[in-house]
């Protein structure tokens, strides 16, 4: 948690420099849209964040057991999309053993604690 606040705080001053920099330089309009970049990269980053944490302690996604009956589930291969979404939330896909149920989805790995 004290990361996420220290990278907070260096992403505002970042931001405020580079917002004294339109201030003082004559050619705003490059600066301009910069600064409006890079604010909209750092929030962007920011809203994943907070969903992957929200994602990674819900016991919705990260339960071991199929939500349709109960049974166990296995991993298997995941799909291309998948292996995408993984890159920021850290995807697994299951089937459910049971002959008669036959899911099969996506589990998120929760945190481990400390």
């Amino acid at each position: 948690m004290i990361f996420a606040w220290l990278w907070v705080e260096l992403t505002l001053l970042g931001l405020a420099a580079l917002g004294a920099l339109v201030l003082f330089n004559p050619d705003r309009s490059q600066l301009v849209v910069f600064v409006t970049v890079a604010i909209c990269i750092t929030l962007a980053l920011l809203v994943l964040a907070a969903v992957r944490y929200r994602l990674q302690r819900s016991p919705r996604w990260i339960a071991s057991k199929c939500p349709t009956c109960g049974g166990l589930l296995y991993r298997s291969h995941r799909r291309p999309i998948n292996r995408l979404i993984g890159l920021f939330i850290p995807l697994h896909r299951y089937y459910c053993v049971n002959p008669q149920c036959r899911w099969h989805g996506l589990r998120i790995k929760p945190v481990k604690k400390r």
